[in-house]
């Protein structure tokens, strides 16, 4: 998952840089972090994070730097007129600031323990003033394991706190927004490779299904089946790029610029993604005999789906009407649909104490099928799906969020799908189907598979 940053208000230290970390040009800056390091646990998304700490276009900030900076220290013995004393280190400069007021913590801390069987409203005030510290001096988010502050209680809407799990994908998109594959301050991918990995990431059961593509290629000498099997990677690749870029656009200022290529971007994505699932029914079509034309075959044609039923009813029973995968489906293929008419529709929204974000309106004539399957399938918050519109009684998604939950779902419909192909009867296939990766290159190695996954937020 990406989720989105709220762009940094007060940046009293950093008042010459642009706001966002993710703006480019003459004032752009790097993504900052303050690491909540004394009790964050020791674990392989925390490590990974601290890879980080020697990359230039990164500032992980600590809590009582001592000789390493950049980092702020509070003064919780020394509180005046309401001010908790904050003191900024950067680049060998001493900064003295203040978190204000400091009984509105109080009072937020004691309501949110109220119903609570653990924890101090102490522990609980020094949390709040920690990530208000981050806020004030303008930093990106407050990186943390603590699950008080995850919940998000009141008074935490300056910065965002981020689990270790959420601080990577936003920072691998940070240095991806500056064409920069690092995996870590010292090794990096190029772009075709990390797209590449991240897609075959996507879909794990693409392997064996691929493997059985190729080996049914080799015996036939028929390369129809193996090239077809690529172009699904080809695909989720693409698809994972215009989500890169989709979320960058939602991670700037929202305006006009914004707005408008971010939906340029949702159109690629919902166009790669639904071809996805259109190269899954073709490979079926063609290795199981399917009658009729290849160009026939497809999830959301009934007639298609009642011969594949003949031959593979397993397979064909995964997208009935109304099931779990043909939601999905529907859920991409409704919006990609626009590109037949009418375009999709972007305007602003506010919320009290957030940034404007930008909205999607639903196409009119697909709502209702539409809204059916998101209730089915997890309900409008889910979704990330607004009852506002830019018409009388209408809805709207939040595109960063429907999108992500989109390629989770659409990822697990696909795998499903994979899984429930019949690769022993595919064309000249002889015996079980061992999986083997697309090269005998090191990329493929575990660790470089997960940095790739952590990194571009996989589910």
């Amino acid at each position: 998952m990406i989720p989105r940053l709220p762009v940094p208000r007060d940046r009293l230290p950093f008042s010459d840089e642009e706001s966002s970390a993710f703006a480019r040009g003459r004032r752009e800056r790097p993504l900052r972090y303050l690491l909540d390091s004394g009790h964050l646990a020791d674990t392989p998304d925390v490590r990974h994070l601290f890879d980080f700490k020697e990359h230039e276009g990164v500032e992980l900030w600590t809590i009582d730097p001592a000789d390493e900076q950049p980092g702020i220290s509070i003064d919780w013995s020394r509180v005046v007129n309401d001010h908790v004393p904050l003191t900024v280190w950067r680049s060998d400069t001493k900064i003295d600031m203040a978190v204000w007021p400091s009984s509105t913590y109080q009072t937020f801390a004691k309501q949110a323990l109220q119903n609570e069987t653990s924890g101090s409203a102490s522990q609980a005030y020094k949390a709040l003033i920690l990530v208000n510290a981050a806020a004030q001096v303008g930093l990106d988010a407050f990186v943390t394991d603590n699950a008080f502050l995850l919940a998000r209680p009141a008074g935490t809407s300056g910065t965002v706190p981020l689990h270790p799990h959420d601080a990577l994908p936003i920072l691998g998109l940070y240095l991806r927004s500056r064409d920069d594959f690092s995996m870590s301050a010292s090794w990096s991918f190029n772009r075709g490779l990390f797209y590449l990995v991240g897609a075959w990431e996507l879909v794990p059961d693409a392997w064996p299904w691929y493997s059985a593509c190729v080996e049914s290629s080799q015996i036939t000498n028929d390369e129809t089946l193996r090239s077809l099997g690529f172009s699904l990677v080809e695909r989720l690749d693409r698809a994972l790029r215009a989500r890169d870029r989709l979320h960058i656009q939602l991670q700037l200022h929202q305006n006009n610029d914004t707005s408008d290529e971010a939906l340029f971007y949702l159109d690629i994505f919902l166009l790669q993604l639904t071809a996805a699932f259109d190269v899954v029914a073709r490979v079926a079509h063609i290795a199981f005999g399917v009658s009729g034309t290849a160009f026939e075959a497809g999830w959301r044609r009934r007639r298609w789906r009642e011969r594949l039923n003949r031959v593979a009813p397993g397979l064909a029973s995964l997208m009935a009407d109304g099931s779990e995968d043909r939601d999905t489906l529907d859920l991409a293929a409704l919006l990609r649909n626009s590109v037949h008419g009418e375009a999709l529709a972007a305007f602003a929204a506010t919320q009290a104490g957030r940034d404007v974000e930008s909205l999607v309106s639903l196409p009119q004539n697909d709502t209702q099928e539409f809204m059916a399957a998101v209730r089915r399938r997890g309900g409008d918050l889910h979704w990330g799906v607004r009852q506002v519109s830019l018409v009388p009684g209408g809805f709207s998604l939040q595109p960063g969020e429907y999108v992500e939950r989109l390629l989770q779902a659409g990822t697990k419909s696909l795998g499903r799908l994979l899984r429930a192909t019949e690769l022993e009867r595919f064309p000249g296939v002889q015996g079980p189907i061992v999986p083997r990766p697309p090269s005998s290159s090191a990329f493929w190695a575990p660790e470089c598979r997960q940095a790739v996954r952590r990194l571009a937020g996989i589910p």
